[in-house]
């Protein structure tokens, strides 16, 4: 459900400000104590679909305002991963401690390097974070990717584990299945859904599956099938 109340469909949809810079993508909460929980909030790209939510813009300025300072980690601090488009100054992937008691939010770490990870996913266990690379702006563009990462359960910090072709251009949206054996990826221009095995390691396996969508959209926009 949108609300996030199915472990299975976790992250959100990216915003990109007005200045054409890349912000507030995908959104997982981890609480410091190791319980998972997935926050999804869908907020539509300039050539996608836009649902906005009021409380994007307080999260914007800290991406790029605050700096990683090692700090005690306040008892009952929710980790959050914030994924990014990378076409304008964003890193890739960023992580933010939030104090629920009093409402403050600072850096939890420099970010991790990758090419827009517009949409996350992270295991019920929290020691996988799974990302789409959303490239591409046409259904004859390069295909994106699809990446996976480990997660240091004392730091949550991530590192890169595997990357590779989602098999169609912009991947916009990715989840795990319930047995958290594979990951589902949408490829929004490609028009397509590909399946990639999880392996006992955490990386990603070539797709066992692969449906590509045919048909015709009624608007001029965006002519043939979108995945999403």
């Amino acid at each position: 459900g949108g609300d996030g109340s199915s472990a299975r469909f976790q992250g959100s949809r990216p915003v990109r400000s007005s200045g054409g810079g890349a912000v507030t993508c995908g959104i997982v909460l981890r609480t410091a104590l190791s319980r998972t929980r997935a926050f999804r909030a869908p907020v539509g790209r300039g050539r996608m679909r836009a649902v906005k939510r009021p409380w994007l813009p307080i999260l914007l300025p800290f991406l790029f305002g605050l700096r990683a300072e090692a700090q005690p980690v306040p008892p009952g601090a929710i980790r959050i991963y914030v994924g990014t488009y990378t076409d304008g100054e964003s890193k890739g992937i960023y992580r933010l401690l939030l104090d629920p008691k009093t409402g403050a939010i600072r850096s939890d770490g420099v970010p991790t390097e990758t090419v827009s990870p517009s949409f996350l996913a992270l295991s019920q266990d929290g020691t996988r974070l799974f990302a789409v690379n959303e490239t591409g702006d046409a259904a004859t563009d390069p295909a994106g990717g699809v990446s996976s990462f480990s997660v240091d359960p004392a730091t949550g910090a991530i590192k890169l584990l595997s990357r590779l072709s989602s098999a169609g251009a912009a991947p916009c949206h990715l989840s795990l299945d319930r047995d958290e054996k594979h990951v589902l990826v949408a490829n929004y221009w490609g028009g397509s859904v590909a399946v990639f095995p999880i392996q006992g390691d955490g990386r990603l396996g070539n797709p066992t599956s692969f449906v590509r969508h045919v048909g015709e959209n009624p608007t001029p926009r965006d002519a043939g099938p979108h995945a999403h």
